[in-house]
């Protein structure tokens, strides 16, 4: 405990105090806001003389005497010891070489780095000295950024200096009189926060989501900060422009750069919109003597950053000038407070008059102490993983400063190159409309326009699906193309059939060039056979699953206009009245089709009209031609190594596109097929037999399938097979001894877009959907249609070869989705509405539909990510989350999974809170059987049942406390939140609790529980039922729960390293 003959003064914390008192009690391992700066001072340093001046600096200024109290207090405080001596550490290192001496002091550093400080005891500032070599020594200064800001580190220098110089001249040091930093205190105690806060409540009023800077490194699970800097300059003649423009404007050159990171943060989020933080420096000028007093003044407040699509560069600027002055006299509230929303904040910025190496060289630089500093190295940690630090000066300098375990090197460099290149735009035309600054730079955009998209290859330009099929039959007539229930048909054998049956189709029911022809048929030799009879006579193959029902069947047919339905003797009920029915097979004779001439048919004629769901209930019909067929064959072949000897499978239903993947390469490229049965497709185990008996080397199977093959196998298949996948998001490939490649491609643009064979590595950094395949071309754009930056998301746009026609009756909507190319004339894209981001080797990842993304509590959420997390665990097989609105009107997620057995909804949440925020954790959590599949193998979210939420929702609902913890509990809770009536299921910071109120909530608890409670625990258990469950708990263990207690550690222990009381 503090004695209290050594106590000076207790009064409140600053907002930021409070804020970095937060962060160093919830994660006191961590080495947020530890300052520590490095530098060589080459001259004689009397070392005894170095420490004496900073026990006398530390007599001089409050602050450095000054520890934390936040135990048994309604509110921490601070509190001033009379008497307390810096840490002072000083060793000879003159008998090492340099390179052990480097060695030696990196070690020191990452070390001294690593000793937290103890807010509680104090002192707070460390120092230490290295003697190198002759006149030359290594100063390391740490201390905990909640003394002081790096301004007040600039008095305090100049002031050491002018101490250590009295004592070498033996005289009284000429210093001014200390203003104690509780006056600032004072001041701020004396504002009227209610007018700011309302302030900061009508300024962040709209202000819903966080405007993050995407990363495309894993989440850092662990929370380690591995500091890492990227820093650059602009040119003299482009910050005297920035100065010049500023000056025109009558700005600030901040309110300049806020400006540009504004747009740029809002073309990374696609809004215009954002809000980010900012240090301010905090120093009220009603304050006398502020410029001179050493403590923490800066505050982080929000900027917001909003603009309209007329306005320009000038006009923002002003806005952004505006509010800066209108928000002056509101910057001492809590971030806390000034946010709002909690959690809004993502990153901050912070603008640097007078940086620490340029203070440390100003005040030696004049030859006045004998002493000259150098290599100046400072490691500064806030709690944000990214921060900008802008050093004005005749060239603006900026830093990065990130983590490297959420951000890539590369990543940085080109938000580097961002910022320059948005400089460029407004100094070329300062009443530039923002929204055509540009910040790609010129290689970057070429590299995801053009060295991305590099994918020309030579196809055969007249050919047909027709064409190519009878050079098969031609060259390979003896072998065999189908292999059904135990009977194989071979080319020869296809080829007549098919001619058969197209001569039959053109005399009886006169096929001529793109008429309709309806398919009712399961997988089969009939299936093939029909769709090849009815290309060549010219027809238009129109495939329908039978297992749809029968109405929507009756639609695509009547919709689609065909002539003819073909089916069989089984499914023939499924074919309407009033329209020619075929069923199959038929027996024809070769001589009724003497004299009968078919069609000629080119590669710009349609070859299949294949029907997808649409967003308004009605399926709508995409109609696409041999010419995009014959594209995706040619690239089939070479990609997969597909030939003659080839054996590949039909598994997909005949209603969705990837069947006819899976027959035309296969057909046009001699391979044998094997359809394969509903008994066999949709038994995992049956298939692995199947592939295994039959040899296949290729077979398309659904995500899902593809998942569980790869699970269940064991080895089996290894080195046996090639598993192509699409239709879905693939999330997982096991062991990856099994050769998958991964596929992605809407309906609309000839099955296939872009693929990737996948390896290991893979498995645990997030699937991606690959490159563009042969002739075609992939733009991932914003709304406004601009090329988005690698890593960064947007919507997915595609060109080229393989582009539908368009839809089937349906004009305007043909009109909407398949839009003008931005890029090059005569080019069409179509629009997906599926969102991606380029990786930086030209890969794509998918990361889920633009209508999937789902806002919690303000965060963009991709529930592709949560269901990667559930996979992780070792009993989850399948897993899917979406979302639903709840009672109070913001989204909740909801968790499906299918696990070997019951997992308990707590295991869920810790399983998946070690890798995910908690917004990403579902409100929800179903556990099924199997999850419900379409047709098609796609998960059918129709059929995922509503959540009882009856039990969830009581707990929302008031139940009053049942103990005397609770009523405790409650009683705090009342009085730390203001409200007059809660219950002991309601969540503390769903009822607007946030960082700075849990630490008051954790005080009380140890002031009228005498129990130590961590704060994370309260983010872990947020309700007062499981608070009191744990301090029942903690009070009834024999472990004792004694608070650390507050005392005066002499310099001789620490250095010592002994940590006994006094």
């Amino acid at each position: 405990m503090i004695d209290r003959a050594n106590l000076k003064d207790v009064y409140p914390l600053s907002p930021m105090q409070e804020g970095m008192l937060f962060h160093a009690l919830y994660n006191s391992e961590s080495s947020a806001y530890i300052e520590q700066s490095s530098y060589c001072m080459a001259g004689d340093l009397d070392v005894n003389f170095f420490q004496q001046s900073w026990n006398e600096l530390f007599k001089r200024h409050d602050i450095l005497r000054t520890v934390f109290a936040y135990e048994k207090t309604s509110r921490p405080l601070q509190v001033v010891l009379k008497h307390s001596e810096v840490e002072f550490y000083f060793e000879d290192l003159r008998e090492k070489g340099q390179n052990e001496q480097n060695d030696f002091l990196n070690e020191y550093r990452i070390k001294d780095r690593r000793r937290s400080f103890n807010l509680g005891r104090g002192p707070l500032l460390r120092v230490a000295v290295f003697h190198l070599e002759k006149s030359r020594y290594k100063v390391m200064r740490i201390y905990h950024h909640i003394l002081m800001d790096g301004w007040s580190s600039g008095i305090l220098l100049k002031e050491l200096l002018e101490i250590y110089n009295a004592f070498c001249e033996k005289r009284s040091p000429c210093l001014p009189e200390v203003v104690p930093y509780s006056t600032y205190i004072k001041w701020i105690e004396k504002q009227d926060k209610e007018a700011s806060k309302q302030y900061w409540k009508k300024y962040m009023y709209g202000c819903e989501e966080v405007a993050t800077i995407p990363s495309l490194q894993p989440y850092n699970v662990d929370g380690n900060y591995e500091p890492e800097e990227l820093s650059f300059n602009l040119d003299k003649e482009q910050t005297d422009q920035l100065n010049k423009l500023a000056a025109g404007c009558m700005v600030t050159l901040s309110t300049i750069v806020q400006a540009l990171w504004g747009i740029i943060l809002g073309r990374y989020n696609d809004r215009k919109d954002v809000v980010f933080g900012t240090v301010v420096s905090g120093r009220p000028p009603q304050v006398e003597g502020i410029e001179d007093m050493a403590g923490l003044f800066i505050n982080t407040v929000p900027v917001r950053i909003r603009f309209a699509h007329d306005d320009t560069f000038v006009d923002l600027l002003q806005q952004v000038q505006k509010e800066a002055l209108e928000s002056g006299q509101h910057l001492f509230l809590p971030l806390a407070v000034s946010q709002q929303k909690q959690g809004i904040i993502d990153h901050i910025t912070a603008f640097e008059n007078y940086p620490i190496d340029k203070q440390l060289q100003a005040v030696t630089g004049s030859g006045k102490y004998g002493l000259d500093v150098e290599k100046v190295k400072r490691f500064e940690h806030t709690n944000y993983n990214f921060s900008m630090i802008i050093n004005p000066g005749t060239r603006l300098h900026i830093v990065f400063q990130f983590n490297q375990h959420a951000f890539a090197i590369d990543q940085i460099e080109r938000m580097a190159g961002h910022l320059k290149e948005a400089v460029n735009a407004v100094l070329a035309k300062p009443r530039i409309l923002v929204d055509e600054i540009n910040i790609l730079s010129s290689d970057e955009r070429k590299e995801i326009l053009t060295r991305f998209n590099d994918t020309d290859v030579r196809v055969p330009g007249n050919a047909t699906i027709i064409s190519l099929f009878e050079e098969q039959a031609v060259r390979y007539p003896e072998h065999s193309a189908i292999v059904w229930q135990n009977k194989q048909t071979g080319y020869g054998e296809l080829n007549q059939k098919t001619d058969e049956l197209a001569h039959y189709l053109n005399r009886q029911y006169n096929i001529q060039i793109e008429d309709r022809v309806a398919v009712i048929l399961d997988r089969s030799d009939m299936l093939i056979i029909s769709l090849l009879g009815i290309l060549k006579a010219g027809g238009v193959y129109v495939p329908i699953d039978p297992s749809y029902p029968k109405d929507r069947i009756e639609f695509m047919i009547a919709d689609s206009g065909s002539k003819v339905v073909l089916t069989d003797s089984e499914h023939l009920f499924l074919a309407p009245a009033g329209i020619a029915t075929v069923e199959l097979p038929i027996k024809i004779s070769q001589a009724e089709n003497i004299g009968c001439r078919l069609p000629g048919i080119n590669s710009h004629n349609l070859a299949y009209v294949i029907y997808t769901s649409g967003s308004t209930g009605r399926p709508k019909a995409v109609m696409i031609e041999h010419r995009s067929i014959i594209n995706l064959v040619m690239w089939h072949r070479r990609w997969y190594g597909v030939n003659e000897k080839s054996r590949a499978t039909l598994v997909a239903s005949p209603g969705f596109d990837a069947s006819v993947w899976e027959m035309l390469p296969y057909l046009l490229s001699g391979a044998f097929i094997y359809p394969v049965s509903n008994d066999n497709r949709n038994d995992t185990e049956k298939l692995i037999g199947f592939y295994k008996t039959n040899s296949i080397t290729h077979s398309f199977v659904s995500p899902t399938i593809c998942e569980e093959i790869c699970r269940t196998h064991l080895g089996r298949l290894a080195g046996c097979i090639t598993l192509l996948t699409g239709g879905d998001v693939l999330k997982e490939i096991g062991d990856a001894d099994i050769q998958v490649v991964n596929n992605y491609g809407p309906t609309e643009c000839t099955v296939v877009a872009t693929s990737i064979f996948l390896c290991s590595k893979d498995a645990g950094t997030g699937i991606s959907i690959g490159r563009p395949i042969d002739n075609t071309r992939i733009f991932i754009l914003d709304s406004m249609r601009r090329p988005v930056p690698i890593g960064i998301p947007g919507e997915i746009y595609i060109g080229g070869a393989g582009l539908a026609r368009g839809y089937l009756n349906q004009k305007e909507l043909t009109e909407k989705r398949f839009i003008q190319s931005p890029f090059q004339a005569e080019e069409r894209l179509y629009r997906t509405g599926d969102i991606g981001k380029w990786l930086h080797n030209g890969n794509i990842r998918f990361l889920g539909r633009n209508d999937d993304q789902v806002k919690i509590r303000g965060f963009r959420v991709e529930p592709g990510e949560i269901e990667h997390r559930f996979l992780e665990h070792p009993l989850i097989t399948e897993a899917i989350v979406t979302a639903q609105e709840g009672k109070d009107s913001s989204m909740e997620l909801i968790g499906y999974i299918v696990a070997g057995e019951k997992i308990s909804v707590s295991a869920l949440r810790e399983h998946l809170l070690a890798a995910l925020p908690d917004y990403m954790v579902p409100r929800h959590f179903v556990q099924m059987d199997k999850l419900p599949i379409t047709s098609s193998g796609k998960i059918n979210r129709n059929y995922l049942p509503v959540p009882d939420v009856n039990l969830r929702n009581s707990e929302k609902s008031y139940a009053g406390p049942r103990t005397f913890q609770e009523q405790l509990l409650t009683e705090i809770w009342t009085e730390v939140l203001g409200l007059e009536t809660i219950g002991i299921y309601d969540n503390f910071f769903e009822l607007g609790g946030h960082s700075l109120s849990a630490t008051r909530v954790i005080s009380c608890i140890r002031g009228k529980f005498q129990t130590e409670i961590s704060l994370r625990m309260l983010f872990e258990k947020p309700t007062i039922a499981e608070l009191a469950a744990v301090i029942e708990s903690a009070r009834d263990s024999d472990i004792p729960h004694k608070p650390p207690t507050i005392v005066r550690v002499s310099r001789q222990k620490h250095r010592r390293g002994d940590m006994h009381d006094d």
